[in-house]
């Protein structure tokens, strides 16, 4: 009968260290310092992206707005990088648009909304904004001189909401003292799943 060699110490310690590592390792959790009844989601996430898995329409609601500078949003086809323009932040609170009855959406591919604010017309996109990203903002908040405000090129923040629904708010103004509240304007999508993206060893790749 053959005999099983006990695993080595340090080998059994890294697996934990990794598994531990994995476990805990998830987009940065933003909490809310600023108009916190705005917010539905119990937990945000900075940087977190949508997903479409069929069987059931897309709709996309205003919640809010707390900016003084206009800005619009679009949806973006993933299938054919198409943008639908959906509204202003300036809607009334519950205006709402249902995405699939103007665009066809693949099961299975990501989904990108894009704010544009009329201050400067730079696009900002929900999701982790890499380098390898199709749709990465050109602005960046590492130049930031609140040290716990950089987030790179991610300008927008995401949670589920008991509804079913998913909750996700943009940062408008790009500036080396931005408060990055994320409540300049405020929407919900229903029909998409939220993907908490994992953080790698080097946090800083998701955010290049």
């Amino acid at each position: 009968m053959g005999t099983f060699s006990k695993p080595h110490a340090g080998v059994a310690l890294l697996c934990i260290f990794l598994f531990a590592g994995w476990a805990v390792a998830q987009t940065e959790i933003y909490k809310p310092y600023k108009n916190a009844a705005m917010w539905s989601a119990e937990t945000l996430y900075v940087g977190a992206g949508f997903s479409y898995h069929g069987g059931g329409p897309i709709t996309v609601s205003v919640k809010g707005s707390e900016s003084l500078t206009d800005g619009k949003l679009y949806f973006i086809n993933p299938a054919t990088s198409d943008t639908l323009y959906l509204f202003d932040n300036r809607a009334a609170p519950g205006t709402a648009v249902e995405v699939s009855k103007s665009t066809l959406v693949p099961k299975g591919g990501d989904v990108v909304f894009m704010y544009v604010p009329e201050n400067n017309h730079v696009p900002k996109f929900t999701g982790a904004n890499r380098s390898a990203d199709r749709y990465k903002s050109a602005e960046s908040s590492d130049d930031n001189v609140k040290p716990n405000y950089r987030y790179g090129h991610r300008w927008s923040v995401a949670g589920r909401t008991k509804g079913g629904g998913v909750e996700f708010g943009f940062e408008d103004w790009a500036f080396s003292g931005s408060d990055m509240d994320f409540d300049d304007a405020i929407f919900e999508v229903k029909g998409l799943e939220l993907d908490v993206l994992p953080r790698s060893l080097k946090s800083r790749d998701l955010v290049r």
